[in-house]
């Protein structure tokens, strides 16, 4: 199986539970117009450098985590 870019986007959104990837360009108006808060979702931030051990971390479910807000 291929480990490239592609593979690695579809890995991180079905760990990150992306399901239905249809409603969110409805989410992204939502939060762009402050109408959703989506902070209290996110138990960590990361930098992208750092996607590795975000994996690492949600897979082994280590400190708590829930959701990763990925950073650039």
């Amino acid at each position: 199986m291929s480990s490239g870019p592609k593979m690695m986007w579809w890995a991180l959104l079905a760990k990150m539970g992306l399901g239905y990837l249809g409603n969110m360009r409805s989410l992204l108006k939502l939060y762009e117009n402050g109408q959703i808060n989506l902070e209290p979702l996110f138990t960590h931030r990361m930098k992208l450098a750092e996607i590795e051990e975000g994996y690492r971390l949600f897979e082994k479910r280590e400190d708590n985590v829930i959701k990763i807000a990925i950073t650039i």
